[in-house]
C-alpha cells in the first residue's frame, strides 16, 4: 500500500508525500528491528533467571555433597584414630582392629553438580547473566569446584598397603559386611556412608591371626600416621569450600531477588 503510493507520488513528482511515506516506511521498519530486540531481550532475561534458579538448586546439591563427605571422612578418620591407639596396644587387637584398619583406608571421591552452569556457558547466556562480580564470582567458584573434585581422588600409600597386606579372606568379608551404604535423597542424590558398627563372625583363630600380620607390617604406623594428615587437610578443605559454596549461594539468591 505505502509503496504503491510512493510510486504514484514519484510520478507526479510529489516530492514531499515521497519524504513522508518514506519516513513512515524507516520508521516502521526501525520499531520493527526494536520491538524484535526488546523480545528477544526479554526472552534472555527471563531464560538467564532461569538458568539462575537452576544453578542456585545445584548449588544446593553440592552443599549437601560437601556436608557428606565432612561426615564421611570424619568416620574414616575416627576409625584411623582407633586403629593407631590400637596399633599400640595387643590387647586390643581383635575383631575391631581389623575393622578399624579397613574402613580407615576408605575413600568416597567428591562429585560437583555443575550440569546448569556449563549449559548456561555453551549457550552464551554468559554475558546476559547480571551482576559482573557475581559472574566472576560464579566462574571462581566452578574452577575451585574442578580442582576440589581432582584433590579428593588422592589418597596415600595407606590404603594401598592395607590392601597388600590384609589376607583376602579378611577384605572379602569386610565388604560384604562394612562396605559404604548407599541411600537415595528425595531428589535422586547419592548418599554415601560408613555403617556405624559391623561384626565380621569369623573364628577367632582367624582374626588372631590377620590381626598379628597386620600389627607386624613395615612402617604401618607411619603410613597411618601420615593418612590421618591427609584426612585433616581433606575434611578442612571440604569444610573451607562448603563456605565459598554458600556464600556463592547467597550473592546468587541475591541477585535473582533485585
Amino acid at each position: 500500500m505505502v509503496i504503491r503510493r510512493i510510486r504514484e507520488n514519484v510520478a507526479t513528482h510529489n516530492w514531499f508525500a515521497v519524504g513522508v511515506d518514506l519516513a513512515i516506511v524507516v520508521a516502521g521498519v526501525f520499531l520493527g528491528i526494536q520491538a524484535s530486540n526488546w523480545n528477544v531481550a526479554r526472552m534472555q532475561r527471563d531464560e538467564v533467571r532461569a538458568y539462575r534458579i537452576l544453578i542456585i538448586d545445584d548449588l544446593t546439591a553440592n552443599e549437601q555433597e560437601l556436608v557428606e563427605r565432612i561426615h564421611y571422612y570424619r568416620k574414616v578418620r575416627a576409625h584411623a584414630l582407633e586403629a593407631i591407639e590400637a596399633l599400640q596396644s595387643p590387647a586390643r587387637r581383635g575383631e575391631a582392629f581389623l575393622v578399624h584398619f579397613y574402613q580407615a583406608s576408605q575413600v568416597s571421591p567428591i562429585r560437583m553438580e555443575r550440569s546448569a552452569y556449563d549449559e548456561m556457558i555453551a549457550g552464551g547466556m554468559a554475558k546476559s547473566f547480571g551482576n559482573p562480580a557475581v559472574r566472576r564470582q560464579l566462574s571462581a567458584y566452578y574452577a575451585g569446584t574442578a580442582r576440589l573434585e581432582a584433590a579428593s581422588i588422592y589418597s596415600t600409600g595407606y590404603r594401598e598397603q592395607i590392601r597388600r597386606v590384609m589376607a583376602y579372606a579378611i577384605q572379602r568379608r569386610l565388604r560384604e559386611r562394612c562396605s559404604d551404604i548407599i541411600t537415595l535423597s528425595r531428589d535422586g542424590l547419592e548418599w554415601v556412608s560408613l555403617p556405624e558398627r559391623c561384626s565380621l563372625e569369623l573364628e577367632p583363630a582367624v582374626i588372631s591371626r590377620a590381626a598379628t600380620d597386620l600389627a607386624g607390617t613395615a612402617e604401618l604406623e607411619q603410613e597411618l600416621t601420615r593418612h590421618i594428615g591427609d584426612l585433616d587437610v581433606k575434611i578442612a578443605r571440604f569444610g573451607q569450600w562448603l563456605r565459598v559454596a554458600r556464600n556463592t549461594k547467597k550473592s546468587l539468591e541475591e541477585l535473582q531477588m533485585s
